[in-house]
C-alpha cells in the first residue's frame, strides 16, 4: 500500500518536532529507518490518526533478521508528563473514584490519573487533576517516581497528594464529566483487601500504591 501524502507529512513534521521520538539507541533490535525507498517498502507508514490527546504513528523498522517491515505506537499529542495522583487524607485514608472506562466498557476503582497538559509541570497537572477528579485542592504534593508504557512513549509521574477531604466527597461536574460516580476514602488494610480480592484491578493504581508502599507513604 502506497504511503499517503498526508500521513508522510504529518510524519516527518512530528520527527522533526520531537525527535526523540526517533532515537535509535546503539544495537536496538528494532531500528526504525528514514530512507525512503525503504519506507516505501514497509507500506503504509505515517501519522494515522491525531487528536488532542494521543497520536497514532506507525513506523518503517528494520527487524533483527534485516526485514523491512511496519510498527504501530501511540505518543502523547503534548510533550510533557502525564500523571497519576495517590491522593491521602491526612489520617491516611486513600482517595478512590469510581470511574467507567470507555475504552474496556467497565468500572475501575481508581486514583486520580490524566494526560500531559501544554506548559504545565507534573505538580502542577497532579494538582489540576486532584481539583477536577477528587473536588479538592491538595496541601502538598510529592514526586514518588515513574511509570513507563512500554508499547507507548507516555511519560508518567506518579504523586502523592495530601488534602483535607470530607468524609463523603461530593462530585464536581468535571467528575462526572469523565465518567466517575463515587469517591470514597478508604484506609490502607481495606485497599489492601480490594487489591487482593480483585476489586481494584487498574494498572496505574497498582503502581502508584507500590510506590507509596516503597517510598513509606503507606
Amino acid at each position: 500500500m502506497p504511503v499517503t501524502e498526508d500521513r508522510r507529512a504529518a510524519y516527518d513534521r512530528l520527527r522533526a518536532e520531537r525527535p526523540r521520538l526517533f532515537v535509535n539507541p546503539p544495537g536496538v533490535p528494532l531500528e526504525i529507518v528514514f530512507d525512503e525507498e525503504l519506507q516505501e517498502q514497509a507500506g503504509d507508514i505515517g501519522v494515522l490518526y491525531a487528536d488532542e490527546y494521543l497520536v497514532l504513528v506507525k513506523d518503517a523498522v528494520r527487524f533483527p533478521s534485516g526485514r523491512i517491515g511496519t510498527y504501530i505506537r501511540t505518543v502523547p499529542a503534548v510533550d510533557g508528563e502525564a500523571v497519576v495522583v495517590f491522593a491521602t487524607a491526612p489520617d491516611g485514608r486513600v482517595a478512590l473514584a469510581r470511574h467507567f472506562r470507555h475504552g474496556c466498557r467497565e468500572w475501575h476503582w481508581e486514583v486520580a490519573r490524566g494526560f500531559a497538559e501544554p506548559r504545565t509541570d507534573g505538580a502542577a497537572n497532579a494538582a489540576k487533576e486532584m481539583r477536577e477528579e477528587l473536588g479538592v485542592a491538595p496541601a502538598s504534593i510529592s514526586f514518588l517516581g515513574r511509570l513507563d508504557e512500554q508499547e507507548s512513549e507516555h511519560r508518567v509521574g506518579v504523586y502523592h497528594a495530601v488534602a483535607d477531604f470530607p468524609d463523603r466527597p461530593p462530585l464536581t461536574g468535571d467528575a462526572v464529566e469523565e465518567g466517575i460516580d463515587e469517591i470514597i476514602l478508604v484506609d490502607v488494610p481495606e485497599l489492601r483487601r480490594m487489591i487482593r480480592m480483585g476489586e481494584i484491578t487498574d494498572l496505574y493504581t497498582l503502581g502508584a500504591f507500590a510506590l507509596a508502599v516503597v517510598a513509606g507513604v503507606v
